[in-house]
């Protein structure tokens, strides 16, 4: 997420009243609220917010706001909506949101950041432990850098990281992240509420920890998700609706820009809030990889002369590191005039044209990028970096990618 410049002072001060409004309604036990369902319920949902010093504490608050929104409005139906939060050097708590308030269910130390492995970890046991159910979904909120793998190790300072943001220094990456998926519930889905993570890198390294993955391939604004609108989606009887909560999060931005004006955010006119959005099959994966693995043994160059390639980040090309997949592939096959840059190539695109449709299940854009740098004339749901000469290959650990491993270091790099 990126967050709004606002006066310092005013936005303390914004977080200091929701943080009194908000902790009113604790009820500061385990225990349900009065006429809130107990047991095994249908469906649980995580949120995890990472926002302590990362910029979106207001925001943090302002979304947890919005979820008792959805609550009062009785979308959460035969479950449970919980929320992992640190925000504003508060103790990270973990709370339920309820009809009736926040529900606080635990209260954790400081010792290890938000982002370290054994909090995440620590996190899902209790959400398993206060709030058992048949299906659980994961939120991950807060800022993103996709498969950017600095977080070697959990605490190195560093611009960025894959998630997180902790004190603007701490991050996990996004291979992390996979080995903690394995050992946590089976995620129905992971929606990735923050920046850069619909990227064919983070998407190929959590295929195997859940079947549908939410994002986007660029910046999103700090607003991110409105919660108040997608709760009774991402509840739906028998299984979460995630293309109906997707499409409603791209919907509330694209109709911002229409209307002009939204009061409950800051500031409320749209104010460059472009976005785009995906949702991901992960069963399509490893069909896709295998495509995309076939055209980059068999292309001449790992980068066609006079490409262009769409990238989806404010920065220049010549150190951007999230470009549109689809037009990238489609480039090393065939030329502007449609001719087959090697033999066979035309039978090679179309093969990743049909992996591409059988694994994202949703994407649409807004005609410019985020802020409104460049317009988006290539988008097809997911991003990827581009291996430009073998100089690359080590670029923020990218060699530590399952991605790379299985398809990328298949390129000609010469």
């Amino acid at each position: 997420m990126v967050r709004r410049v606002q006066n310092g002072l005013l936005h303390c001060l914004a977080i200091v009243a929701l943080m009194v409004g908000l902790t009113s309604c604790n009820n500061n036990g385990p225990n349900p609220p009065e006429d809130e369902p107990e047991g095994v319920l249908d469906r649980t949902i995580l949120v995890y917010q990472v926002a302590n010093n990362t910029g979106l504490d207001y925001f943090s608050l302002a979304d947890l706001k919005e979820m008792l929104q959805g609550a009062e409005n009785k979308l959460i139906t035969n479950g449970r909506l919980v929320v992992y939060n640190h925000s504003y050097n508060h103790p990270p708590v973990l709370v339920r949101v309820t009809t009736h308030g926040l529900d606080t269910l635990k209260t954790y130390n400081t010792d290890i950041t938000s982002v370290h492995a054994e909090r995440m970890l620590q996190v899902f046991s209790d959400v398993e432990r206060y709030a058992p159910a048949l299906d659980y979904g994961l939120i991950l909120w807060g800022h993103g850098s996709g498969w950017l793998q600095d977080g070697i190790a959990d605490n190195v300072p560093s611009q960025r990281k894959s998630y997180g943001g902790e004190d603007r220094a701490k991050w996990m990456n996004i291979t992390t992240l996979a080995q903690v998926l394995e050992q946590g519930p089976s995620f129905s889905f992971v929606y990735f509420d923050c920046c850069f993570m619909a990227s064919v890198e983070v998407a190929y390294q959590l295929r195997h920890v859940t079947p549908m993955i939410a994002g986007t391939v660029s910046e999103l604004p700090a607003e991110g998700m409105p919660y108040h609108l997608t709760l009774g989606y991402l509840f739906s009887p028998d299984r979460a609706d995630l293309l109906g909560a997707i499409k409603t999060t791209f919907n509330y931005y694209d109709e911002w820009k229409v209307i002009g004006s939204r009061p409950e955010a800051n500031p409320p006119t749209f104010d460059r809030r472009y976005c785009n959005m995906s949702v991901i099959s992960t069963d399509g994966l490893d069909r896709l990889a295998e495509s995309v693995k076939q055209i980059y043994e068999l292309t001449p160059k790992a980068y066609p002369d006079n490409f262009v390639p769409q990238r989806f980040e404010r920065r220049p090309l010549a150190t951007a590191s999230y470009f549109d997949l689809g037009q990238y592939v489609e480039a090393l096959c065939v030329d502007e005039d449609g001719n087959e840059l090697f033999e066979g190539a035309t039978a090679a695109l179309d093969n990743f044209k049909k992996a591409l449709d059988q694994t994202i299940a949703y994407q649409n854009t807004m005609p410019i990028i985020f802020g409104g740098d460049f317009t988006v004339d290539y988008h097809c749901g997911l991003s990827t970096y581009i291996l430009r000469d073998a100089s690359s290959i080590n670029n923020k650990n990218y060699n530590t990618l399952s991605w790379y491993e299985d398809v990328a270091s298949y390129l000609n790099l010469n």
